[in-house]
């Protein structure tokens, strides 16, 4: 089993935000790491999805037909995992998640 964590870490004055991921196989070894700068960035929250987003994409990126995605943003990982559609700021986000699952 493979896990991928993300974090994010958001810079209000300027609408930036950076994701950080770290992919590990099962005897947590580091297989692959990550930093990605993003701009227009409104929130905290949206800063979160953007670093759950960029988890997915990176494991698609890498070929993996399963693994773990573990974040610390309990909101965003909630909305992931609802049936129900998103009505808030981080909306796209979700969607472009959801439809990477």
């Amino acid at each position: 089993m493979v896990k991928i964590n993300f974090d994010a870490a958001f810079n209000r004055q300027k609408n930036e935000s950076c994701s950080g991921l770290v992919v590990q196989n099962e005897r947590v070894e580091v297989i692959c790491s990550r930093t990605v700068m993003h701009e227009n960035i409104t929130s905290v929250f949206a800063a979160e999805a953007m670093a759950c987003l960029q988890a997915l994409n990176l494991g698609l990126n890498l070929g993996l037909r399963e693994a773990e995605i573990e974040g610390d943003s309990r909101s965003v990982i909630r909305k992931l995992q609802a049936e129900e559609e998103e009505r808030s700021d981080i909306e796209a986000y979700i969607k472009d998640s959801k439809q990477l699952r």
